[in-house]
């Protein structure tokens, strides 16, 4: 997440002075943080086969790699926190990220771009 925040931070640095598009070329995937530097993009592309991982938060020690063993409901606030910081501000559906929070409860979902421009996701803008 530290490292997510930094590149989000500097892409709104840099949008003050220039369009900063986001894009995942074909058969290439933008998992989890990676979706929310994705979605800090002026404009948003992607291939239709690029592929989208989403899930809940987890707690993963960054020395060992080792997820850390943590309450539920610790796991449900997080995720929600991230949810609200990271995904709403981007102007994402709000039916679609309720289901996409019921989704991933417990495990990864993953869409293509595709997929989430049929849904109306919001995620990808257009596809390439």
């Amino acid at each position: 997440l530290e490292e997510g925040r930094d590149v989000i931070r500097l892409i709104r640095r840099m949008q003050k002075t220039h369009a900063v598009d986001t894009v995942i070329e074909d058969r290439h995937a933008c998992a989890s943080m990676c979706v929310a530097v994705y979605l800090a993009g002026t404009r948003r592309t992607a291939a239709p086969r690029a592929r989208f991982m989403f899930h809940e938060v987890s707690f993963r020690d960054s020395h060992s790699g080792k997820i850390e063993p943590v309450p539920k409901e610790a796991i449900g606030r997080a995720t929600d926190q991230f949810f609200e910081r990271y995904l709403k501000p981007a102007g994402l559906d709000p039916r679609w990220l309720a289901e996409m929070r019921e989704a991933i409860r417990g495990k990864d979902v993953w869409r293509t771009g595709r997929e989430l421009v049929e849904q109306r996701a919001g995620v990808v803008q257009q596809l390439e």
